[in-house]
């Protein structure tokens, strides 16, 4: 039975561009998934979720046709099918790099900051003689994913101000990388206009640590030098500085990758780039790269049994995730139950999962991102949102 959600969305009128494209959405879809189960009522709940995300947008945002298409029929239908074979609902990211409405400005300098940055990274991994890079793509995403979201969404109040590294940026291990990489945290802060060096001072005695106003959670930071000194915030971490210090840490975590995948007998610069950006954030996430063919499960987004199984494995030891195998998630999807709550938890491949989603939404149906993982240009908006929703 349906729901009043897709009872209502049953009537509502969308262009005939529009609806041509969700016809052929949901016929795919319900080729797709028809190895899981029944499909039929699929292309009502693929309807009922395009309605929702339209009537979601802000008034007066100019998209066109063809944005529309992509972006909200396209994904929607990229959002079900990765739900129902990954086992995770992928992050929906558009908005943070479209340089459009409120924080303009601000996508447009994290842009730009990612782009410099990981040009001075791409120098140093060929004179490292890696054999991979870090991509723009890696930086700007995973940026986002470890706390971006929040300062360009609902707190985006604070973009003004100051970032602590670890409790708003998710950097952790950060005094480990300025302590670690002194001679390229010096020519980050020459390409981006920064100053890294100066955010972390290495103390002895606790004490000595003044306060720093502006950081409500603190100036200590994990990672003892070898002399036993104690690493303190100096100040607040700027916007720019945020993505700086994740653009080397993104190098930092990738390299200890590199080291973890030579174990299983893997050479990082033989991947593909999807599961080097799999490998590097499962180690940013958990300290550990895990198996490669868990980086081929969330690359092909086919993960449910995996997920599920380790939730099910751990239920006596962790809180439980909603993560339920390929048939009983496409039954409640077409039964016209909501798409699961999966808050931050404790398992690092369901977290991935959800940045990476989002990251093939932004490069396949956004065109945020070449194959590469580089920015590529943006083309300009269309005079209204008008031929999303018929008059």
């Amino acid at each position: 039975m349906l729901t009043l959600l897709l009872a209502a969305a049953l009537a509502a009128p969308l262009s005939p561009t529009l609806e041509a494209r969700l016809a052929k959405r949901t016929a795919e879809l319900e080729t797709a998934l028809s190895a899981h189960g029944e499909t039929e009522g699929l292309g009502e709940r693929l309807r009922a979720e395009v309605v929702a995300n339209l009537d979601a947008k802000p008034a007066g945002l100019a998209l066109t046709e063809d944005e529309l298409a992509r972006t909200v029929v396209d994904f929607e239908a990229f959002r079900l099918r990765a739900t129902v074979t990954s086992g995770v609902t992928p992050k929906r990211y558009f908005g943070y790099f479209d340089e459009r409405w409120d924080t303009a400005r601000w996508e447009t300098r994290l842009r730009e900051t990612t782009r410099q940055t990981a040009a001075v990274l791409a120098e140093e991994c060929t004179r490292r003689g890696h054999g991979w890079t870090v991509s723009e793509a890696e930086i700007a995403v995973t940026w986002v994913a470890e706390g971006g979201a929040l300062w360009l969404g609902e707190e985006s109040h604070r973009l003004e101000g100051g970032f602590h590294p670890v409790m708003d940026v998710g950097l952790d291990d950060i005094a480990s990388g300025l302590r670690d990489e002194p001679a390229l945290v010096a020519a980050l802060d020459a390409a981006a206009g920064t100053d890294l060096a100066g955010l972390v001072a290495w103390v002895d005695d606790p004490a000595a640590a003044p306060p720093v106003p502006a950081l409500a959670h603190g100036v200590w930071l994990a990672g003892r030098d070898a002399e036993g000194r104690m690493p303190v915030l100096t100040r607040a971490m700027s916007f720019d500085e945020s993505v700086v210090a994740t653009a080397l840490m993104v190098l930092w975590e990738k390299e200890i990758a590199a080291e973890q995948a030579a174990v299983h007998g893997v050479d990082l610069a033989s991947l593909d780039p999807d599961r080097q950006w799999i490998a590097m954030s499962l180690v940013y996430n958990s300290g550990i790269v895990h198996k490669p063919l868990r980086w081929r499960l969330i690359r092909d987004l086919t993960a449910a049994e995996w997920l599920h199984g380790a939730v099910q494995a751990n239920a006596k030891r962790r809180w439980a995730i909603d993560i339920v195998p390929p048939a009983d998630r496409l039954a409640s999807l077409r039964a016209g139950e909501a798409y699961p709550s999966q808050p931050t938890a404790w398992l690092a491949g369901y977290h991935i999962l959800q940045r990476y989603g989002a990251y093939v939404a932004l490069r396949d149906l956004g065109q945020v991102f070449d194959a590469e993982g580089r920015f590529v240009p943006r083309h300009q908006p269309g005079d209204a949102l008008g031929p999303g929703l018929a008059p």
